[in-house]
């Protein structure tokens, strides 16, 4: 473990060459920069370090460090006893100036100097003196600074005994070597304090003119946060512990509401006018063109609701700091009475001192829902927009996580990287509002049905429109023009978000994808458009393989010649297709003038079946040419391989269209391709051109804000297009339709995925399934955009059936990746 060592008295580890402890974490770090050791020693050292039963952790950790007892022999291989040190004879504390122990005695123990000014000083230096501390202390320190850095008291009662060991070693010693020994000594120690200087994680607002930042400078968050320690800002942002049960239910409740928010929007009529008013952004314009879109991707909904948990998280554990010590927030008279009722509620329902029944899980969710309204609806009346807790909080949201190290200090999230936040918070910000407007109405109702009729209470209760046109225009959008107005903490981040999104969109992006001659480099990726080729060529073999089990015209040589030469021929010039037809289930192959050449094909499985002996055995059971087993006349296990045959087909085929059918689609536009006309899709995406297969998708990119989209046509290689899907007993139109069954008789969708994964050690694919972060939006004359990630991520919603899904479409990448062809 050289160079440090470990003494069983201390849960830390001391670095004989420095003669400083260090904990776990700083390890890594410092023999790196101290010592310049390679990555690979190191990581056998910190394995070590790491396996000492008990060792601190981090500095967090030295908080409660056990300093030896003052009677303890000196520490070894941390810097000698030093004899100049001056200790408190009421307490443990030892340092080495006069003026630090006055300080130390005023503060703690109130400790008064009876030395004034004025008088025969010279007379008095003379005189004894009684004072509460004793000098010439044999003192050593652990660390050079930060936690548990003060110096602690040694060999007391054995003074002379630890006199004579140092003169002894003076001795030993040459004047040339105490020099050197004393000079490296006080060289370590400055390097320490300056390496420590410079790791300060006190947040300090910077000077434009050394250190511009157009979006520090926009936001402000060094200012807010200036002065407050960076680690225990991450701390904030944790994840909610076993000991926080408070919290938990906090979370519990919270996470309930924004459920229930997002399912009471998603009733709503698509085209209300509450949708579209709950998606203003401006008081004084039109009315928006796009209503807002409640409909999210499942991950795309977690991602928002987990910017909300953080909220909430800073929300609560700030409140436990003092008040000096907090970020410069203040709540008003009404938000500090909701987040105590809300609080009050939580505390009542955990330890069951609601004896009376009076928090019910109706009563404590609508607490939680009207606090965070409450936070939103706050009026800037003194110039200072960071007083919101909320634009407080995401401040420190702004924080780095420093690779998920609490203790490593780091810089600041980019425009880039925190747009989405400000994003997430907009329009989990409408679900709510848009939810609490709905309660509201219904507790209108609920009141006036007491001395009316339902109809009645129903018509005289404040409409809907009314109630969500009062908040939005209240507090949901940019600051109107109006005399009264007033700015709010939407009005701050719809700005702040805007101002972010057009630094986002200005500035370039680092590159992903290198060209050397004909080689590609991406990452660690190095590939040659020689080996894409070969790669497609054999892919197009092993399609024509597949296709040849499928038809039953395997054996007897390769595959591809076999189905080729038995299967019957496509007269592709004499194709016809009327491609504005948009009769339901109407495709190509339905068209009359197609019905000669596509009647060989029918019942093909059926008549191979019966006309080779080996596949009668394998597909029918003994005795069905007797009409025995009517029912089931199968071999299940036939069915099976069949519908596995199917898919990877299905895979190999959806691969070379990707990469063969021009520019690759994206996957929202190739996973939606039918095969024939659907009642809401509309006219199919495959067509037949000229002896041609042409698949036509829609680049429906940021549809859901603009409504506008773009056809753009492919046509495939012949060699693509040899084989036809049978009918299955559940007709699908999609080509990617989920339809595997597994060896159980259950679908095997994601029975396949799961088992894949689990292979693959539930690693990550390495791709992003984000499928895009930003949209832009032009806003009218200003020419400013916005972002929609959530509307992205979800699929056009023409359909209800199962499709293949985007990880779907990476693994059969991936399944190509797996296996070398080329």
């Amino acid at each position: 473990m050289e160079p440090f060592v470990h003494l069983p008295e201390f849960p830390i580890i001391i670095c004989k060459s420095c003669q400083f402890a260090y904990v776990a974490k700083e390890a890594d770090s410092h023999l790196r920069v101290r010592h310049s050791m390679p990555t690979a020693e190191r990581q056998v050292i910190i394995q070590q370090v790491q396996a000492i039963p008990g060792i601190i952790q981090d500095q967090a950790g030295l908080q409660a460090f056990p300093f030896p007892p003052p009677t303890t022999k000196p520490i070894p291989f941390i810097a000698p006893p030093r004899d100049d040190g001056i200790a408190c004879n009421a307490c443990p504390y030892v340092i080495g100036t006069i003026q630090g122990i006055q300080k130390h005695h005023r503060e703690e123990h109130g400790w008064v100097n009876d030395w004034k000014k004025g008088g025969d000083v010279a007379k008095r230096a003379k005189q004894e003196r009684q004072v509460p501390w004793r000098t010439g202390v044999y003192c050593q320190r652990f660390f050079p600074g930060r936690a548990a850095s003060r110096w602690f008291e040694v060999n007391r009662g054995c003074e002379e005994e630890g006199a004579r060991v140092q003169q002894q070693g003076a001795d030993a010693r040459s004047v040339t070597d105490r020099k050197a020994a004393f000079l490296t000594h006080m060289h370590r120690e400055d390097e320490e304090a300056f390496e420590q200087e410079a790791k300060a994680r006190l947040i300090q607002d910077g000077d434009d003119k050394w250190e511009a930042s157009k979006w520090l400078g926009r936001t402000g968050w060094p200012r807010h946060l200036e002065g407050i320690d960076q680690g225990e800002l991450k701390a904030l942002m944790r994840a909610i512990g076993d000991d926080e049960p408070e919290l938990q239910q906090m979370w519990r409740v919270f996470n309930t509401v924004l459920d229930e928010a997002y399912a009471a929007t998603e009733r709503c009529y698509p085209g209300t006018a509450e949708l579209f008013e709950i998606a203003r952004k401006e008081v004084s314009s039109e009315t928006p063109t796009m209503p807002f879109q409640g409909k999210m991707e499942e991950n795309a909904w977690t991602k928002y609701k987990d910017k909300w948990r953080i909220l909430l998280c800073i929300w609560v554990r700030v409140e436990f700091w003092d008040e000096e010590d907090r970020p410069k927030y203040r709540m008003t008279i009404g938000q500090r009475k909701a987040f105590e009722l809300f609080s009050r509620a939580i505390h009542e329902t955990i330890t069951g001192a609601d004896l009376v029944g009076r928090w019910t899980e109706d009563r404590v969710r609508r607490s939680c829902l009207d606090m965070v309204i409450q936070f939103l609806d706050h009026r800037f009346r003194n110039g200072d927009h960071y007083r919101s807790i909320i634009i407080s909080a995401l401040a420190i949201m702004g924080l780095a996580d420093g690779g998920g190290d609490m203790d490593m200090v780091s810089g600041w999230l980019t425009a880039m990287d925190y747009t989405p936040t400000y994003s997430a918070v907009i329009k989990v910000a409408r679900y709510l509002v848009l939810y609490q407007s709905i309660l509201e109405r219904s507790d209108q109702v609920g009141r006036l049905q007491q001395v009316m009729s339902e109809e009645e209470a129903d018509e005289k209760a404040e409409g809907l429109f009314r109630i969500v046109r009062r908040k939005v225009r209240g507090f949901m959008t940019r600051t109107s023009g109006e005399e009264d107005a007033e700015p709010t903490p939407m009005n701050w981040i719809i700005n702040t978000r805007t101002y972010g999104l057009r630094i986002r969109y200005t500035t370039p992006g680092s590159e992903t994808i290198d060209w050397r001659g004909d080689q590609i480099i991406h990452g660690r990726i190095r590939i040659r458009m020689g080996e894409i080729a070969d790669m497609l060529h054999n892919l197009v073999g092993r399609a024509r393989e597949t296709l040849s089990r499928l038809t039953m015209t395997e054996g007897g040589g390769a595959g591809e010649f076999t189905a080729r030469g038995a299967l019957p021929v496509i007269p592709w010039s004499q194709i016809e297709d009327q491609h504005g037809e948009s009769i339901i289930d109407h495709s190509f192959l339905r068209n009359a003038g197609n019905a000669g050449w596509l009647a060989a094909g029918n019942d093909w499985v059926i008549k191979m079946i019966i006309s080779r002996p080996d596949k009668w055995a394998e597909w029918m059971v003994e005795g069905a040419e007797n009409n025995e087993y009517r029912e089931h006349p199968y071999r299940g296990a036939a069915i099976r391989q069949y519908a596995r045959d199917v898919e990877q087909f299905r895979g190999e085929i959806f691969m070379l269209m990707h990469m063969l059918g021009g520019q690759p689609a994206r996957s929202t536009e190739i996973l939606g391709l039918r095969m024939w006309n659907t009642m809401n899709g509309g006219v199919r995406n495959i067509f037949i051109h000229e002896g041609m297969v042409c698949f036509v998708t829609m680049y429906h990119k940021g549809f859901r804000q603009t409504g506008n989209t773009k056809i753009i046509h492919r046509y495939v290689p012949r060699e693509n297009v040899q084989g036809r899907l049978k009918r299955k007993r559940r007709r699908s139109a999609f080509l990617w339709a989920d339809e595997v069954v597994s060896e159980e008789g259950g679908k095997e969708g994601k029975i396949r995925e799961v088992k894949v994964r689990a292979q693959d050690g539930g690693r990550d694919s390495g791709r992003d399934d984000s499928r895009e972060e930003a949209v832009r939006e032009s806003l009218g004359a200003g020419g400013e955009y916005e972002e929609d990630e959530e509307e992205e991520a979800a699929f056009m919603e023409w359909f209800k059936e199962k499709k293949w899904t985007s990880d779907r479409c990476m693994e059969a990448d991936g399944n190509r990746n797996q296996q070398p062809v080329f």
